[in-house]
Order: C-alpha cells, then sequence, then structure tokens
C-alpha cells in the first residue's frame, strides 16, 4: 500500500511518483527548456522570445524561414538552428533532442 503524506509536508515543492515512493523536487533540481518551431514568424517570434525570458534555456527550431525570423532569433538565444521541415511531430522530436 501507498500512503501520500498531507499536502502541507510537501511545502511548495512539486512532487512526482517515482515507482513506490513519492520523490519530492527540489527547485535547484530541476530546469525548464522553451522549446521553440518557427517558420516564417519574424512578426510575432521577438514576443514569443520576449516571453520566455525567465526560463533556463531557449531553445530555437527554424524551418528555414524565408524572412527574418532566424536573425531575431538570434538576439534572443545562442541556441538557434536550422532543421528541415518534415512535419509537426518530427520538428518537435528533434528540437527535444536538443534541450538539457
Amino acid at each position: 500500500m501507498f500512503v501520500v503524506p498531507p499536502r502541507a509536508l510537501l511545502g511548495w515543492f512539486p512532487a512526482a511518483y517515482c515507482g513506490r515512493m513519492l520523490c519530492i523536487m527540489r527547485p535547484d533540481q530541476f530546469k525548464i527548456s522553451a522549446c521553440v518551431t518557427a517558420g516564417n514568424e519574424e512578426d510575432k517570434i521577438a514576443a514569443c522570445l520576449a516571453s520566455l525570458t525567465w526560463c533556463d534555456e531557449i531553445i530555437v527550431v527554424d524551418s528555414f524561414s524565408k524572412d527574418k525570423t532566424f536573425e531575431i532569433s538570434k538576439q534572443y538565444t545562442p541556441h538557434v538552428y536550422q532543421h528541415p521541415w518534415e512535419g509537426y511531430i518530427a520538428q518537435k522530436n528533434y528540437i527535444r533532442t536538443l534541450a538539457r
């Protein structure tokens, strides 16, 4: 039988069920990576990336845009890559391999 301690014991730390026990994660144990796929989004990409500056890491994968999406993205993060568009799922799987 598995018993979860009362919420008061967990504090404000996120918890995850790890097999048979409750693992309490401290804030210094996890990082947040923002993964953005883009294609010809020069009108919106700056606002999008500016809203993500609180993340530990921002990764942008551009699908060889014909506008200035790639250049604008470089102003917000050094983690900007170009990858040919192979479909939505394939792009998300590719960008996931780049996240730490």
